[in-house]
């Protein structure tokens, strides 16, 4: 871990344990309205399919914004771009060679 810290900055670190925390958070209350729904009974349209659709739509939200941003942290930065312009020009090359050369 020591070695990563030299590569990597500590907020990439601090990001990812926070942004996985909360994708953590919202999948259990996830699975807390789900399994509400399917032993208990339901008076609201949040605790049915919605809100576990919702919730479940939010975390992978959120999972996804993670990989995101380590992606664009660790993956190395792209290459500059470069404009090339051709010109047809005439020209002349004049060689010459020394005969006497070892």
């Amino acid at each position: 871990f020591p070695d990563l810290l030299k590569a990597i900055p500590v907020s990439i670190h601090v990001n990812v344990i926070l942004f996985s925390t909360i994708l953590i958070v919202l999948t259990l209350v996830g699975t807390a309205f789900f399994m509400y729904n399917a032993f208990g009974k339901p008076f609201e349209t949040l605790h049915g399919p919605l809100g576990l659709y919702l919730l479940s739509f939010i975390s992978g939200e959120m999972y996804t914004y993670i990989i995101y941003r380590l992606c664009i942290y660790i993956a190395p930065p792209p290459p500059p771009t470069y404009i090339y312009r051709e010109r047809e020009r005439q020209s002349i090359l004049l060689v010459l060679t020394d005969a006497h050369s070892p």
